[in-house]
């Protein structure tokens, strides 16, 4: 292991926000109650972060581009754990519009925002050489890159506000 005291690592640590007074200052810990927010809910990990927040009694705004998964995801968190505090919001993340429509539900309906957990995201396998041109790429690096932005860009006002954190998922499923 590196000595955590030598200019490299301390320069790292600094860089990486490591630090021991940063680490102080944006100490994180769950608080029941969190209004939570989170988008790519209607599959995969962001589904199952909706499970784990409303097993919490969290009250949650889920988003995402499948209205049935949705819908069904509320159900099961009303029927599952007698969360009846989570609501959805159709949205695409890659359009600033949905963005502030969905932060602005999130805000109507609760008042604030604690946590954003950014899940939304797609995947494409094959070989690049395969590949006919470079829109799928595109579209890659517009959800699991620009979506974030797009969405950090209205959420983090709030979250501000509150002292609240992001929660960022990046899966290769």
């Amino acid at each position: 292991p590196q000595n955590p005291k030598t200019p490299s690592m301390q320069l790292s640590n600094k860089l990486m926000g490591n630090s021991p007074t940063l680490l102080k200052l944006y100490k994180v810990s769950y608080m029941p109650g969190s209004v939570v927010l989170i988008t790519g809910a209607s599959s995969g990990i962001g589904l199952q972060l909706t499970k784990i927040y409303a097993a919490r009694g969290c009250p949650i705004v889920i988003t995402g581009r499948n209205e049935k998964a949705l819908q069904d995801l509320v159900s099961s968190c009303n029927s599952e754990f007698s969360n009846f505090n989570v609501h959805y919001v159709i949205g695409e993340v890659t359009l600033e519009a949905d963005c502030q429509k969905i932060v602005d539900f999130c805000i109507r309906k609760f008042a604030r925002i604690d946590i954003c957990v950014l899940a939304a995201g797609v995947t494409a396998h094959g070989k690049f050489e395969e590949s006919p041109n470079l829109e799928i790429f595109k579209k890659i690096m517009d959800v699991n890159l620009f979506g974030y932005v797009n969405m950090t860009k209205f959420v983090l006002p709030h979250l501000i506000k509150t002292r609240g954190q992001f929660v960022v998922i990046s899966s290769m499923s």
